[in-house]
């Protein structure tokens, strides 16, 4: 219990700096950790041994899916530009679902195929999860007011939590 309050003493100030204050790149770079960290744990928690191959896939893929999203919304906010919103977050997921199943592919006829649970863990781990929490990063760069909406969802994610914990002691 110590080292989450400590955790929590640290990290809710310099969430709050990086997401409040620092500028967007700095947003997209916490964003990139999170979605590397969370990619890596997902997969050692559900992909196991015969799994362990994807790992790289997803976790690269986690990182770079905040990344694409920062891309693409600087394209489409720029004042002047002469490129279009390019779908790089989509050619990201396609290259993923293609790397993934060339490795089960080759896996296959292995002593070690990899398992079609493996397989979606890390379609999830790659993409779906950080697409979901690049939308802090999506929020944050809103012109006028983003800075004021990413803490929306935060607010309510840690007041209902801190709502269940103390719900839960009551009880």
């Amino acid at each position: 219990m110590f080292k989450r309050v400590m955790v929590a003493v640290v990290g809710i100030p310099f969430l709050i700096l990086v997401l409040g204050v620092a500028p967007e790149w700095a947003t997209m770079l916490l964003v990139c950790g999170l979605c590397g960290v969370g990619a890596w744990e997902l997969m050692h928690a559900v992909a196991g041994e015969a799994g362990k191959s994807l790992i790289p896939l997803s976790v690269l893929s986690a990182v770079l899916v905040p990344v694409c999203v920062y891309m693409e919304l600087s394209i489409r906010y720029a004042k002047l530009t002469a490129l279009p919103a390019l779908p790089l977050t989509a050619l990201l997921g396609t290259l993923l679902v293609l790397a993934l199943f060339v490795v089960s592919i080759r896996r296959y006829g292995s002593t070690r195929p990899v398992p079609f649970a493996s397989l979606t863990a890390a379609l999830f781990a790659g993409m779906v999860f950080p697409l979901m929490l690049s939308c802090l990063l999506r929020l944050r760069m809103m012109p006028y007011v983003g800075m004021l909406l990413v803490f929306f969802p935060l607010c309510i994610s840690f007041g209902s939590d801190t709502f269940a914990f103390f719900a839960g002691l009551l009880f």
